[in-house]
């Protein structure tokens, strides 16, 4: 994995793998995908609401040119959550767009001038993605 990471970055690469957690770091740049994460991340700033409708089952982190990235996959989550996590948004301050799709999916689009956050899902399952906009 390493030798084709250097290959098609022409960068040096180091990649650990450790049963279900891999971590990738390469030309400054760093990911990890953990599959036993089951917490929301504590380096999510607090103006992010925490998603609190389901369980977490694995997150992926990532640094790349210096922007924080995670995104947070859940399951087993409560109906309603679109209307309820907008709600938590709009009060933390973040603008947002809601696309539904059938009964119980859609996504959530949400941004203030220093984060943007996304969500989708349906049938059960979501995937929240939290990322700290670069400084102007």
């Amino acid at each position: 994995m390493e030798n084709a990471i250097e290959n098609a970055t022409g960068k040096d690469a180091k990649v650990d793998i450790n049963k279900e957690k891999v971590e990738i770091e390469s030309g400054g740049n760093r990911m990890v995908v953990d599959g036993k994460a089951n917490t929301w991340p504590n380096e999510i700033p607090g103006d992010v609401p925490e998603f609190k409708l389901g369980k977490i089952e694995g997150i992926t982190t990532s640094n790349v040119d210096g922007v924080n990235t995670w995104v947070i996959a859940f399951k087993e989550v409560q109906n309603g959550f679109l209307e309820k996590y907008e709600a938590q948004l709009k009060e933390k301050g973040f603008e947002t767009t809601v696309i539904k799709s059938g009964d119980k999916g859609g996504s959530i689009m949400a941004e203030t001038k220093k984060y943007s956050v996304f969500l989708m899902g349906g049938e059960g399952t979501v995937s929240v993605s939290v990322n700290v906009k670069k400084p102007e």
